[in-house]
């Protein structure tokens, strides 16, 4: 959804074809709250050249699967809620067109109060790309109540407080 948006304007803005280096560096991140279960689902959103360059040092080689990517996924986003690290497992990854889209489901929120805290770091691709911008949705407690935080090389985390 986000990543179509993303590509439409790449195209509009005269930039060179996505398949080449494209000099858009961003990743997406989208999640949403399950109020059954307590937990969380995050989906990522990333250009598959950067994760490749990021992954292998080559932005054609590479194959984009669940054992290279959850790994770097869970070292490099980070995120608790009312002080509870969430921990990530692996739902399913998708390639479509240019880019990869990877689901991960948190464990259950532990505690009984209703999520109010979140602390969230996003670090992906900033060691290959100075200027790679990681966007960050938050749909807590529904999909009609949004929070977005922008991550930078110089600011990987962000407090978020209901």
């Amino acid at each position: 959804m986000f990543f179509a948006f993303l590509i439409s304007l790449h195209f509009l803005t005269g930039s060179t074809p996505i398949a080449s280096a494209h000099p858009l560096k961003m990743s997406i991140c989208e999640i949403f709250y399950q109020t059954p279960g307590r937990q969380f689902q995050m989906k990522c959103y990333f250009f598959q050249d950067d994760l490749r360059e990021t992954l292998y040092g080559d932005p054609f080689q590479g194959e984009l699967n669940a054992e290279k990517m959850v790994p770097y996924i869970k070292k490099n986003f980070q995120m608790q809620v009312n002080g509870q690290t969430l921990v990530w497992t692996y739902k399913e990854h998708r390639l479509k067109g240019e880019q990869v889209l990877v689901e991960l489901f948190s464990n259950p929120v532990q505690s009984t109060a209703p999520p109010a805290a979140f602390l969230i770091e996003n670090r992906f691709l900033t060691e290959k790309f100075s200027q790679q911008t990681n966007m960050v949705y938050l749909y807590y407690p529904d999909e009609q109540s949004k929070k977005a935080g922008i991550f930078k090389v110089n600011t990987p985390s962000q407090q978020f407080t209901l």
